[in-house]
């Protein structure tokens, strides 16, 4: 087979940009495509094809990937990541922009799949890759009909995946998390212009500043996104989902951890929304009464979980004796609080990552050691919990 050929949707700017860019250093032949033409000069200078796009319009559509078809005679990757996020409260939303929202996101996405389908069955082959969110899994601050479309792009991925499996066709989807894009502007904008007068002004704007400083602060540069998507398509068995930067892996990992409510009062607390009831600490310390980590294979299976994240969290040899006997001692909420922290600081900056021995003595005081027979023995410490630790780096 010769040079493979990719279609990559809102190229115009941020993660469709970086990724048609890096396809290119790689030997693509790319479609960038996106409503925009005169923003992707660069891209055409740089070797790409360059298409109008506008996902609202099926002829746009048509248009779009039979010329690529034409002239490449094949389509072996399209990715679907244009898409913008309407945000602002549903009681102030006009269906009408809901309509939109999901004409963009996901049935705009869907009618491009339906037009490469029929070339890749023939083929044999060929990778979509929908460009999700972690917005997909977890709720934010007057974001409902946003997350309402990746939502349902996640399920019709999954759907999409099994149906075409058969005919050598791959579906991956990549759930970003913040990203330093044009995106966040535009939603944020989108945020005031909607909900920033009336009674969901207060919570509009305090969700706007996060959103600003989230992304100032903690975004990642769009080429994280654009090389997780590289590594996808070149991955003979891909993963169904790579979840990138860290810190969106750390949210996942958190919702994976968190019941509902504890989830819920977390994120109230990131967005600071006025509270009538017990802070996030007393509410998650009553409510993990019951979901304390006491047993060995509960570390084990949080141990794993965080290894597929690829979160800094290892399973040391001394952890497999004897945890289940600290963790009876402590309050979920304990664990939760300082684990919180600990990996928000030591997630992008400590590759070697820090063993559950160590986290564990931290949290609950305790340091486990073996003793002359090998065995595990607790040593109590006297120490304020969550006090700083020296992490040990040398487990398996």
């Amino acid at each position: 087979m010769g040079t493979r050929v990719a279609i990559v949707t809102g190229a115009s700017a941020g993660i469709g940009k970086a990724t048609a860019r890096l396809l290119l250093q790689h030997g693509y032949t790319v479609y960038a495509a996106a409503r925009r033409v005169e923003a992707m000069q660069d891209l055409q200078a740089a070797g790409a094809h360059v298409l109008h796009l506008d996902l609202t319009d099926s002829a746009s559509i048509e248009r779009c990937v039979q010329v690529a078809i034409a002239q490449a005679g094949r389509i072996d990757v399209l990715i679907n990541n244009a898409g913008y996020g309407s945000y602002g409260a549903v009681e102030d939303t006009p269906l009408a922009e809901a309509r939109r929202q999901f004409e963009v996101n996901l049935f705009g996405a869907a009618a491009l799949i339906q037009q490469v389908l029929p070339t890749m069955r023939e083929q044999r082959s060929g990778t979509i890759v929908n460009v999700s969110s972690i917005g997909g899994k977890i709720w934010s601050l007057l974001g409902a009909w946003y997350q309402a479309t990746k939502f349902a792009m996640e399920g019709f991925s999954d759907c999409l995946r099994n149906e075409v499996r058969p005919f050598g066709i791959k579906v991956v989807v990549v759930e970003p998390g913040a990203i330093k894009t044009e995106w966040g502007a535009t939603a944020v904008e989108n945020l005031l212009k909607v909900s920033g007068q009336g009674p969901y002004c207060e919570l509009a704007q305090q969700a706007a500043r996060v959103y600003q400083q989230s992304e100032q602060q903690a975004g990642a540069e769009p080429e994280v996104i654009a090389r997780t998507i590289l590594t996808a398509i070149r991955s003979r068995h891909p993963k169904p989902r790579y979840v990138a930067p860290a810190s969106a892996r750390l949210i996942i990992f958190l919702r994976w951890l968190l019941n509902d409510q504890a989830f819920d009062r977390l994120l109230q607390q990131v967005f600071r929304v006025p509270q009538s009831c017990r802070s996030l600490k007393q509410l998650v310390t009553k409510l993990c009464r019951c979901l304390r980590l006491r047993c060995k294979h509960r570390v084990s299976c949080l141990a794993q979980h965080a290894a597929q994240l690829r979160l800094p969290l290892r399973l040391d040899r001394r952890d497999r004796h004897g945890v289940d006997d600290v963790f009876h001692q402590c309050a979920a909420a304990e664990i939760v609080n300082w684990f919180v922290e600990a990996l928000q600081n030591r997630a992008d900056g400590d590759r070697a990552g820090f063993t559950l021995h160590g986290f564990v003595s931290v949290v609950a005081g305790v340091e486990i050691g073996e003793d002359q027979h090998g065995g595990a023995a607790r040593h109590v410490r006297a120490r304020q919990l969550g006090a700083r630790h020296p992490f040990v780096h040398g487990g398996v």
